[in-house]
């Protein structure tokens, strides 16, 4: 029977290899307090179905200029999104709804 540990240990190692090399580079680089994430063109095709999903499941957001240095001003959204040149970028207020975000998208 195996234990807790290897089943998260597991769990761990398969979502590991499956996350995008750059996405975790960026992860691991740029921490976890950025609560932020930019697409490259290779992912272009999901960014309408990622907006979606934000509406869905983490409430109000939606397109903006850039990324925000304050949240205040925003009308109350809790995610944005941009894009320039071929990249698209997500930010999120919350880190619970960043977390939601990765794990949903990466």
């Amino acid at each position: 029977m195996s234990s807790v540990k290897d089943i998260l240990d597991n769990a761990a190692a398969q979502l590991a290899n499956s996350i995008d090399e750059s996405i975790l580079f960026d992860l691991l680089t740029e921490g976890w307090h950025k609560m932020e994430i930019t697409f490259n063109k290779d992912r272009y095709h999901q960014i309408i179905d990622m907006e979606d999903w934000c509406h869905k499941h983490v409430g109000k957001g939606g397109w903006v200029w850039g990324s925000p240095s304050t949240w205040e001003g925003l009308d109350g959204k809790i995610w944005v999104m941009h894009s320039a040149f071929g990249n698209t970028t997500f930010a999120f207020k919350e880190q619970k709804h960043y977390t939601w975000f990765i794990l949903r998208w990466t």
